[in-house]
């Protein structure tokens, strides 16, 4: 598949609003999902199973709601967060 993103300028004003606005859609379901352990108490293996599984659950709402799609998008980003927090964790010892 060709990279049509790599192909056109950027426009930097936009990126933060968009990071800021994401931002907060992530800590919206990390706070849905509260009650639940934490992710530094299960291996990364089951964490990124579990961000495949978002990863299909987003994949089925694509041509649905805009909203269903932010918060599957939402779960993705949470569990590769998730991953990413538990590998500088693990590395900073």
């Amino acid at each position: 598949m060709s990279d049509p993103i790599g192909k056109q300028p950027r426009h930097w004003v936009n990126d933060h609003d968009a990071l800021q606005k994401f931002g907060n859609d992530m800590y919206l379901k990390l706070r849905e999902n509260s009650h639940k352990a934490h992710w530094n108490t299960v291996s990364n293996d089951w964490l990124f199973a579990r961000l495949m599984d978002e990863v299909h659950e987003l994949n089925e709402v694509m041509d649905e709601d805009p909203e269903k799609i932010i918060r599957e998008c939402a779960d993705v980003a949470n569990f590769a967060m998730m991953i990413a927090d538990n590998a500088r964790n693990h590395e900073l010892g």
